[in-house]
């Protein structure tokens, strides 16, 4: 029914197309290719989509000199900032080596498609800095500036 020469490459292809010998396989063909075209597509969208989910809910500023970028992020993901992502504005958080982390605000964050609970977000700026830190453990600390000692945040 198809040409002998059927292979791989694009040519091939075509040869194929032109050399079938009746018009019944010719139209299933065409539709298989454009099945596998279409599924092609569809692998790329989820393929691409998946990465909008994975949204960062933070951007490392600067980094200082204690901590490396993987563990600032691995130390950053795996905290819990409830109560500190503000309304309209970044919240900055100072590391005790000067790396720089900004939450980003609640509006960004809904832009971008990324919903945090009602009770997470708060208009109230926080009066007393907050010195933070990344513990032996890999978990962040902070120290209020009254008391100068760290305390888990999570």
């Amino acid at each position: 029914m198809y040409n002998t020469q059927v292979g791989l490459g694009n040519h091939n292809v075509i040869n194929a197309l032109y050399t079938c010998k009746d018009h019944h396989s010719l139209l299933t063909y065409t539709k298989l290719l454009l099945l596998m075209k279409k599924s092609i597509a569809l692998i790329a969208l989820i393929l691409s989509s998946g990465t909008t989910f994975s949204q960062s809910t933070y951007q490392v500023k600067t980094s200082g000199q204690n901590y490396s970028l993987p563990q600032i992020q691995t130390a950053i993901e795996s905290a819990d900032f409830c109560g500190y992502y503000y309304t309209d504005e970044r919240h900055l958080l100072v590391f005790d080596d000067g790396t720089e982390v900004e939450l980003k605000s609640n509006d960004e964050l809904l832009i971008e498609g990324v919903t945090l609970a009602n009770s997470c977000v708060t208009s109230d700026r926080k009066e007393n800095p907050v010195v933070w830190a990344i513990g032996g453990n890999g978990k962040i600390l902070r120290s209020g500036s009254s008391t100068g000692k760290l305390s888990n945040s999570n």
